[in-house]
């Protein structure tokens, strides 16, 4: 197996791990509003059942945004290591992790984050000493 085929096997993850957080922010969008129909409709009700969806669909688009944000975070780490290994070579992400998240629970960026560039990425790779020749 070839570089360039590691490459374009961590390239596919990337693109499907891609998709997958699209797609549960989507759901966590039809979750959310799903939410706020369940909320105006059982206004004033006391029925446990009516209750109960309405705190199942919050908990729900909560869970769904989580999932995104972690799909979204192994995409972009899988990216840097393929770009790493062959600079340019990750397709550029369609999901972008902590917009998902409700505002109080975005995550900050960790601390080697300020350091690295504007993509995540780090702003200079070194290189690593190839293994002697046998």
């Amino acid at each position: 197996m070839t570089l360039a085929d590691v490459v374009a096997q961590l390239r596919t993850a990337v693109e499907r791990l891609d998709q997958a957080a699209v797609g549960a922010a989507r759901a966590q969008a039809d979750l959310d509003q799903a939410h706020q129909h369940l909320t105006t409709a059982g206004t004033g009700s006391n029925h446990n059942e009516i209750r109960d969806a309405i705190t199942e669909a919050e908990t729900a688009a909560a869970k769904a945004g989580r999932l995104g944000n972690l799909l979204a975070k192994s995409a972009e780490a899988f990216s840097r290591c393929g770009n790493c290994l062959i600079p340019g070579s990750m397709p550029t992400l369609q999901a972008n992790p902590d917009t998902s998240l409700p505002a109080a629970k975005r995550s900050s960026p960790a601390p080697d984050a300020r350091r690295a560039g504007t993509d995540g990425s780090p702003r200079r790779v070194s290189r690593m000493p190839r293994p002697p020749a046998t």
